[in-house]
């Protein structure tokens, strides 16, 4: 049987409880009519409160009511020890409370990759912190080529992903700014009436945050992963990055003049074969290796590192694998080594 009460528990839990005796079916609730408005309402809030302390189905319309408001649902009211009304404007304040807090670590956590500019120690702890642990996750997790830590290569300066600039970016911005949200979003929580937002509460809310920034991490190492593919097949070639004993010096496919013709001159010796055939049983002279970078695609969002030897005319990957490479291009890097020396020598003497 449906209670005849339900609609005033309902307007009383919206803010609009102010009505008539007529209203409850009971003209004793308001009496007194020449006390005014104010001693019917509270009148009206003593009565629905006192009836919640039996009505099963009203207390399951409170519930349902809090449940739909928001994610973190307030725990199940004790009616007969607290007012329900403080507890519906706790529970309002709190969810705001963690929503600030929440949007302020996720802006906080975008911008954390800039902790080490900051010389106020306050600021740069705070913002360090989403940084450091996104990090900390990703170095753990990824276990970089030798190449990118002992090499001066621009991949070293990529602490994330050295061969995936877009999921470098990701990891960097985005991961770090969810690692912020959920953990100043925590301090909020915290923050809030301890009777409503519990510690289980603050577990499922916590859960929920380890979902989302373990599905992002799992995203950029899969985004990785398709990149290196991509990398070590030699798809795409569109820059190469040479290094010499005084510096390095790249050749881009966007170059133009001279620049652009030493690029097209290496693109069209690289591919000179139709494939780049792997010699697994090559032995290395590491004596007479030269580092040399790739970069792929329109942007240069993927990048690999790699020594070439171009006396013994192989190439050597970033996890090892050993590939030859044909005369022309040897003799090309090898040309353009030369002449960067003496050009370099010409300057300083």
């Amino acid at each position: 049987m449906r209670c005849e009460m339900k609609d005033q528990v309902l307007l009383y839990l919206k803010g609009e409880s102010k009505g008539t005796a007529g209203e409850l079916g009971d003209e004793r609730t308001c009496s007194r009519e020449l006390e005014g408005e104010k001693t019917c309402s509270g009148a009206l809030e003593m009565e629905i409160e006192k009836h919640l302390e039996h009505c099963e189905q009203c207390q399951a319309l409170v519930e349902g009511f809090l449940a739909g408001e928001e994610a973190i649902r307030l725990p199940e009211a004790d009616w007969g020890n607290a007012n329900l009304k403080e507890s519906v404007e706790h529970y309002d304040i709190g969810n705001k409370r963690i929503l600030v807090f929440t949007i302020v670590g996720l802006i906080l956590g975008w911008f954390s990759y800039r902790y080490y500019i900051t010389d106020f120690l306050p600021l740069k702890v705070i913002l360090a912190i989403p940084y450091k642990v996104s990090e900390l996750l990703h170095t753990a997790l990824h276990d970089h080529s030798y190449i990118y830590i002992s090499e001066s290569v621009q991949g070293q300066m990529d602490a994330f992903f050295p061969q995936s600039g877009f999921a470098s970016l990701l990891a960097e911005y985005g991961v770090s700014s969810l690692i912020g949200g959920a953990l100043y979003g925590s301090i909020g929580f915290f923050t809030g009436d301890k009777r409503i937002f519990t510690l289980t509460k603050f577990l499922k809310f916590a859960a929920t945050w380890t979902v989302i920034v373990s599905v992002a991490i799992g995203g950029t190492f899969l985004i990785n992963q398709i990149a290196v593919e991509k990398n070590h097949s030699f798809t795409d070639v569109s820059g190469f990055l040479l290094h010499y004993d005084h510096g390095s010096d790249g050749f881009y496919r966007e170059d133009t003049g001279v620049r652009g013709t030493l690029y097209s001159e290496l693109e069209r010796a690289f591919y000179e074969d139709e494939d780049i055939i792997e010699i697994p049983e090559q032995r290395r002279d590491f004596d007479g290796e030269e580092l040399i970078e790739f970069y792929y695609g329109s942007w240069h969002t993927r990048s690999m590192a790699a020594w070439i030897n171009p006396e013994e005319k192989y190439l050597v990957n970033d996890n090892g694998t050993i590939y030859s490479m044909n005369d022309t291009f040897c003799r090309l890097v090898g040309e353009y080594k030369e002449r960067e020396e003496r050009e370099y020598e010409q300057e300083n003497e």
